[in-house]
């Protein structure tokens, strides 16, 4: 009875140990478990909150295309005054910036010479006046002698070419004052339209020499751009098409129209060049540099903001959303254009019914989680 008394204790404490040790290790693994998760906690990702202004579904839209342009603004009339005769400059009265009016005197070259010459030329012509009177009279005596008879039919036909002779000389010599007139004219420097002094090319006392230039002068009142254009686009520009041209200072762009196209390509660029008008606008100088878009063609095509293709990597790519994770997915730019006044870019490599991020949502690592926020 006593050994199976013992019998039992020795199991009952074995037992109790081998209970101990069960309840020990479901708490060891019940603390690994615990460590294991906080462990995969700190290992998954955060999610990245987006607002419904942040992305777009992407889906065909209307898209103005354009063409990048830049150039020059320059005025439609313009001219570089030269002297018509030679001389010293003895009047000199306008400088860069003036205003001009057609016809207004900028200056004045010595005429003493030409006044000389006029001089000259008006005695000559006075003198042969005089000659060609008295050849006049002479022809007419000679004709009454000849048909009574008197002076033989050659005699007449001799005083009728000295007559002849000298209504020619009088002519030269009424020619020659005419010239001198205008070289006497010409020494007076007067502006050909209205406009503004450019340039101021002499000064009082210079020496100029025929076509020595002068003054340059532009009219502001009519501007056009001067936009250039390779090869390639030049096919899709046609006269009557707008652009939107922005020039450094002004705060709006300004619409231009296409009027002219040059016809021949630069033998060192090969690039032509499109001339477009440009509205009167206060402050618009010639010279300007300017850039603007030219709409050329509206097509319904695949389109995102031109400000959602990213650059920062070899390959231009635009931010998607899939599997609620950030793609990066390459695209190539087909055309530039506008949608609603937007610059929009038609890419190929994506397609409709994507979700594309906006440059709003920021720049995104490829594989970021992602999650749109309910509108409210």
């Amino acid at each position: 009875m006593k050994k199976l008394l013992k019998w039992l204790i020795v199991l009952a404490l074995v037992g109790a140990l081998a209970a101990g040790i069960m309840r020990a290790l479901k708490a060891r693994e019940a603390k690994q478990q615990a460590a294991q998760a906080a462990a995969q906690s700190l290992l998954i990702e955060p999610t990245f909150e987006l607002a419904p202004s942040d992305v777009l579904t992407l889906a065909p839209v209307a898209l103005q295309q354009s063409i990048a342009l830049t150039g020059s603004i320059k005025a439609t009339r313009s001219a570089t005054v030269k002297a018509s005769v030679a001389g010293d400059v003895v009047q000199w009265q306008v400088r860069a910036g003036d205003t001009v009016k057609v016809g207004q005197l900028l200056g004045r070259i010595d005429a003493h010479d030409l006044q000389a010459r006029l001089a000259q030329a008006q005695q000559q012509a006075t003198a042969q006046q005089a000659a060609t009177a008295m050849q006049t009279r002479q022809v007419q005596d000679s004709t009454r002698l000849a048909e009574r008879g008197f002076i033989s039919p050659s005699a007449l036909q001799n005083a009728q070419d000295s007559l002849a002779a000298a209504q020619a000389t009088l002519a030269a010599t009424q020619a020659n004052v005419r010239l001198a007139q205008k070289a006497l004219a010409d020494s007076l420097v007067r502006a050909p339209f209205n406009g503004q002094v450019a340039q101021s090319l002499v000064e009082l006392g210079d020496r100029v020499g025929v076509n020595t230039p002068m003054v340059q002068i532009v009219d502001l009142s009519e501007l056009e751009w001067e936009a250039q254009v390779t090869a390639e686009q030049l096919r899709h520009v046609r006269v009557g098409q707008s652009a939107q041209v922005r020039v450094p200072g002004l705060n709006a762009p300004l619409t231009a129209q296409v009027v002219r196209i040059n016809p021949s390509l630069s033998a060192g660029s090969r690039n032509a060049t499109v001339y477009l008008s440009l509205p009167k606008t206060p402050g618009l100088r010639d010279g300007d540099f300017a850039q603007g878009q030219l709409l050329t063609e509206s097509s319904n095509t695949l389109a995102v903001p031109s400000s959602a293709v990213r650059h920062d990597q070899p390959e231009a790519y635009v931010q998607t959303i899939a599997d609620g994770q950030v793609k990066h997915v390459e695209v190539r730019e087909v055309a530039l254009g506008e949608v609603q006044g937007e610059p929009h870019v038609a890419v190929e490599g994506l397609s409709a019914g994507q979700t594309v991020l906006k440059v709003s949502a920021g720049a995104l690592a490829n594989g970021t989680r992602v999650q749109i926020k309910a509108a409210q």
